[in-house]
């Protein structure tokens, strides 16, 4: 459950229902004819959906928790008609989500990708490290049989591996340290989300203002950051 989409489909709710701009209207009654559609048949949910629409401050718990219920935050045509709508009435939110949720989904593709690079190279470090000391020990066998020169020549076939997954570990211990910056920067998207949901949610306009403001600022530098680490 994303908490942020679920406090944008509600919070587009409210503004739809209270604008006079023929243009959000439409997208408004869209928007709730597919909020409905997701509620199915369900009594209470469409009582509450109806009850938001007069009083949204007090109606916004119970509806959170029904769309929570029905996973509308994973239905995708809500939440682009929920976006459409907030960027009538709201563009700065909306810019603030699309960010917010675009930085986020960077993180965890760079993430996955750093995380596979870490995952093979340990593992081929593994193979490299058996198979060189299989050769080294093969070639001391073969030297204390009197193969002297094939034993020599297996001997440092193995050192040279061995020196091989060194160099190879290096690139292991790169990637673990992208992999924790990656995660600190996951964590403080979180915490972004976490802090622009709490803000979306209240009736403080100045405050929320403030706090969208700071998390865009915030998403600036760490998109910037990412195109660094992508590349």
């Amino acid at each position: 459950m994303d908490p942020l989409t679920i406090t944008l489909i509600t919070n587009a709710l409210a503004m739809g229902a209270s604008s006079t701009v023929e243009t959000s209207k439409d997208t408004y009654q869209t928007l709730k004819n597919l909020v409905r559609r997701r509620f199915g048949d369900e009594p209470e949910a469409l009582l509450v959906l109806n009850k938001y629409e007069e009083k949204p401050e007090v109606w916004r718990g119970p509806l959170r928790d029904k769309l929570e219920q029905v996973h509308a935050d994973q239905d995708e045509e809500i939440v682009k008609t929920a976006q459409n709508l907030i960027a009538l009435t709201k563009p700065q939110q909306a810019n603030a989500y699309v960010n917010v949720n675009s930085t986020r989904t960077s993180l965890e593709n760079i993430y996955r990708k750093y995380s596979r690079q870490a995952r093979l190279w340990s593992l081929f470090s593994l193979i490299a490290v058996v198979i060189g000391f299989l050769l080294v020990l093969g070639g001391t066998d073969a030297i204390s049989r009197g193969l002297i020169t094939p034993g020599m020549i297996t001997i440092i076939t193995g050192t040279a591996i061995e020196f091989a997954v060194s160099l190879l570990f290096r690139g292991v211990r790169q990637a673990y340290k992208q992999l924790d910056r990656i995660r600190q920067k996951l964590i403080e998207t979180d915490t972004i989300i976490d802090a622009m949901t709490l803000a979306l949610s209240t009736n403080n306009e100045d405050l929320k203002q403030k706090i969208i403001l700071r998390s865009l600022q915030l998403l600036k530098r760490d998109q910037e950051q990412l195109s660094l680490s992508s590349d």
